[in-house]
């Protein structure tokens, strides 16, 4: 992203995650993609299971190095479990008003179709990029259209 902007990280942390090692590759993946941005981008995390919530105090964050390693301890303390709900997550992240979503899942069932109320009710469009993971690796994101 550009200097300005603001992206709001997913992170499925549902108890799927925690097999075969899929919640680690999100973790390395999130973390150097936040290590990746320059400081003027601003950021918030929210992980998720059943509920969200954000890793970043206080709403979206500049991605200074402190930020960063800051939302990276916090990350390694999370341990995935329980079930997913996709759509109180997408609705947490829209509340912030980025710019852009990505989001980290082992989830293949995510479509547009099935999160377009969330994203008609944020009264604007914000793409939103999905990241499959998998046991094996953290696959390119699509956009959802």
């Amino acid at each position: 992203l550009k200097p300005g902007q603001t992206v709001v990280y997913l992170l499925d942390a549902s108890g799927s995650m925690g097999a075969a090692g899929k919640f680690a590759h999100a973790q390395a993946a999130l973390a150097a993609t936040l290590a990746a941005q320059p400081e003027g981008v601003r950021f918030q995390v929210f992980v998720y299971d059943w509920s969200a919530w954000p890793l970043a105090p206080g709403g979206t964050v500049p991605a200074t190095p402190a930020n960063v390693r800051a939302v990276a301890a916090q990350l390694a303390a999370v341990e995935p479990r329980g079930r997913s709900n996709h759509l109180v997550a997408l609705r947490s992240a829209l509340e912030a008003r980025p710019d852009a979503v990505v989001w980290l899942s082992d989830a293949a069932d995510l479509s547009a179709a099935a999160l377009a109320p969330v994203r008609k009710a944020a009264g604007r469009s914000v793409p939103v990029y999905v990241c499959l993971i998998t046991a094996e690796r953290v696959e390119q994101p699509r956009e959802l259209k």
